[in-house]
């Protein structure tokens, strides 16, 4: 696929002010939502979300910026349908009532310095895209975009001092599994590429299997799961089985193929980095004990630790205390790392309660979110306000 790099014309696309949505007038139809996919990433948004609403025959964007969802462009009328098919036949999705997966390579910064003019370098990312057809006949489509600039450290990430040293615990010499959990848009992946990047000395064999590769990392040898073209994930890891190698990264226990792929290695000895959707660490196990076929005991003796993450939006230095479109400027990442001692496993295998094992969690490993959150509150990097929107009302 070309990849794709456009600025938005100033004559057919007015400054968005991401309070409401800008109309505009008179759309390159062929590249419209191209270009806004283009400037969400020169604002370093993390997602787009383009909707057709066929009442109206209106196309809706709306940007996810440090978090929070803003409305951004939007075009009305005969170029509506235009547009969002144009898009569509860039991206190879169809029509369809069953959702449609795509990927669009598109080029972004590489924070490697500047051409001979003084242009960033860029390179080529892909842009995740899930379409679908929604109830009133109309469509949506949601675009995961690539990110800017270098894979960032574990130091850059923001980690709170116990909470670096703790990962890098986990990763430095384990033969197991280490899972990185929460929802989706927390960052999961950023640090998961971030041990990477820290394992990435020289020393050792690191592959990959992704969906997509979201970067490319020198050193690493980097497998993409194509499941259109028959070469998905249950492809691809029955050979990587017999390859010589350290450490695998797996994008996403998603299914039964991968979780029990990723005990099976975690159990022959080497060590494993990867993602799952879950809410907590304790319901992470959970899940992986229900998504890999083996016993409950084999899996979690698999494991040697599971990190949550969420994001909190930083303060604004320069804000002037009345636009709370401009309170925060970037996100840091706080963290519930826990360690599986005997304990916790047996607890786990016994099925005893979810309260008695979070319990067990608390008292072995005490640190939380709330932890976190508490220090970047008294250091003025955030405030309660934004704490109690991600992680809820401050428990007693």
């Amino acid at each position: 696929m070309v990849a794709i790099a456009i600025t938005p014309e100033t004559n057919t696309a007015p400054k968005a002010d991401l309070i409401d949505y800008v109309e505009v007038h008179n759309p390159t139809i062929a590249t419209w939502l191209v270009e806004v996919l283009q400037e969400a990433i020169d604002l370093d948004a993390s997602d787009v979300v383009i909707e057709y609403r066929p009442e109206n025959v209106e196309l809706l964007t709306q940007v996810r910026i440090d978090g929070t969802m803003k409305r951004f462009y939007k075009i009305s009328g005969a170029s509506a349908v235009p547009a969002l098919n144009s898009f569509k036949t860039k991206v190879n999705v169809v029509t369809d009532l069953k959702p449609q997966s795509s990927s669009l390579d598109m080029l972004v910064p590489s924070g490697l310095g500047n051409d001979a003019e003084g242009n960033p370098l860029l390179v080529a990312r892909k842009a995740r895209i899930q379409s679908f057809t929604t109830a009133d006949a109309g469509g949506a489509i949601a675009v995961r975009l690539p990110q800017r600039g270098k894979t960032k450290t574990l130091h850059q990430l923001g980690f709170t001092l116990d909470n670096k040293n703790t990962v890098v615990s986990l990763i430095d010499n384990s033969k197991k599994m280490v899972i990185f959990a929460g929802p989706m848009g927390v960052g999961k992946s950023t640090t998961a590429y971030a041990c990477l990047d820290y394992l990435n000395d020289g020393s050792r064999t690191i592959w990959t299997i992704e969906d997509p590769v979201e970067r490319d990392i020198p050193g690493i040898i980097q497998l993409e799961a194509r499941e259109k073209q028959n070469v998905g994930y249950g492809d691809l890891l029955p050979s990587l089985v017999r390859s010589d190698y350290d450490c695998l990264f797996l994008g996403e226990l998603r299914d039964k193929i991968t979780a029990g792929a990723a005990v099976r290695q975690s159990r022959a000895g080497r060590q494993v980095i990867t993602t799952i959707h879950a809410n907590d660490n304790v319901a992470a196990m959970i899940r992986l004990v229900e998504l890999a076929n083996d016993t409950p005991y084999a899996v979690l003796d698999s494991v040697e630790g599971v990190v949550s993450q969420r994001l909190l939006s930083r303060l604004n230095p320069d804000w002037d205390g009345e636009d709370p479109f401009t309170k925060y400027k970037g996100r840091v990442p706080i963290h519930e790392i826990m360690r599986l001692t005997p304990e916790l496993v047996d607890s786990l295998v016994n099925k005893t309660s979810l309260a008695t094992v979070r319990e067990l969690v608390t008292k072995e490993q005490p640190r939380n979110f709330w932890h976190n959150a508490d220090v970047l509150i008294a250091e003025g990097t955030t405030d309660l306000e934004e704490a109690e929107r991600v992680l809820g009302k401050r428990p007693e």
